[in-house]
């Protein structure tokens, strides 16, 4: 048997399509390029913030207050007194802002980075949360949860507003801010960026009275009370009583300490302040002071600030509550009790 040689073709070739160098780096380029705009679209929309807060506040603001809350630090004291202060005097077993969230997808919780307050002339008040929020569908979804509440409320155009039966008013900003005021008038004043009050925006938490009128609020001509960024809570505080203030003018005739006297101002932070944090130099009617705030003392702030704008403007219940705030500390002996003497 005769073994025949097996015959070995070769394989037919197998075409491959080639691409020029110049349309594999176009492709790279496009690929980059889409990446690019997506990561920078998530920076815009996500990230990078513009503080305008304080844009929304009027100049003649007797008494302002900001809140910075992009840093981590500060976000807890937020989330735990600013926004339950919302849900304060609520009927309904959702939480507002859950129920917000629903109506129109706005995360108070998530998107918020600023918050003020402001107190104007004629008892007129402000109060402005600033975000990445959306502009679109947010004053309707308001008063649908006004009204699963119970509350009326109607809708306004030109610009668009929500006015309840009591005049306060909600409104959102062309930049987003959402903005809540005792009046309509306020809210249309405000809805657009102006100067702005005093204060600088650059703080933490930052509070000042110094507008003419504000004597009456605070006993201060002028007022300022800073905690700058930063986890230790470097904070300052500085205020000029004037021989002839109001409050100068009740210590004497009460016969009380400056002591007592300013720790029972409600519009002043000092109640919650450490016993050494100023000092009174009677002689000049000035307080000055400056150092370091520890954790539960920046949150014992936010928590009387919060009870400050509850109880002053918004969100007050029938019977308002005082702030959740430690009792007034005394002063440092041979500081402020020399103006009593």
């Amino acid at each position: 048997m005769t073994s025949q040689p097996i015959s070995q073709e070769p394989s037919p070739a197998v075409e491959r399509t080639a691409f020029s160098h110049r349309t594999v780096y176009l492709g790279l380029v496009i690929s980059l390029g889409l990446a690019f705009f997506a990561a920078l679209h998530i920076y815009q929309r996500y990230v990078r913030y513009v503080p305008v807060a304080l844009t929304h506040i009027p100049e003649n603001a007797l008494w302002a207050a900001h809140l910075d809350v992009e840093q981590a630090v500060v976000y807890e004291p937020f989330r735990e007194h600013v926004l339950q202060m919302i849900e304060a005097g609520r009927d309904n077993p959702e939480p507002r802002v859950k129920h917000l969230e629903r109506l129109t997808t706005l995360e108070l919780g998530i998107d918020t980075r600023e918050v003020a307050f402001a107190i104007l002339p004629g008892d007129a008040w402000i109060f402005v949360l600033a975000g990445h929020f959306r502009r679109d569908g947010v004053v309707r979804g308001a008063q649908k949860l006004l009204a699963d509440e119970g509350v009326e409320a109607e809708v306004r155009e030109d610009p668009e507003r929500l006015v309840l039966e009591s005049g306060r008013s909600f409104g959102v900003s062309p930049d987003g801010t959402l903005m809540i005021a005792s009046n309509e008038a306020t809210l249309l004043g405000s809805l657009s960026p102006s100067e702005g009050t005093s204060l600088s925006g650059d703080a933490a938490l930052e509070i000042r009275a110094a507008a003419p009128g504000s004597s009456a609020l605070t006993g201060f001509q002028d007022f300022e009370f800073r905690v700058e960024k930063g986890s230790r809570f470097p904070f300052e505080v500085n205020g000029h009583l004037g021989p002839d203030s109001e409050l100068s003018r009740r210590a004497a005739a009460t016969g009380l300490s400056w002591a007592s006297t300013l720790a029972g101002q409600g519009l002043l932070p000092l109640r919650v302040l450490p016993a050494s944090a100023y000092s009174v130099d009677s002689a000049k009617f000035e307080l000055s002071g400056k150092g370091q705030l520890s954790r539960t003392e920046f949150n014992s702030i936010v928590a009387w600030l919060s009870g400050v704008i509850q109880q002053r403007a918004l969100f007050a219940p029938a019977v308002p509550a005082a702030p959740r705030v430690p009792p007034p500390l005394p002063f440092r002996a041979g500081s402020a009790e020399e103006g009593a003497q």
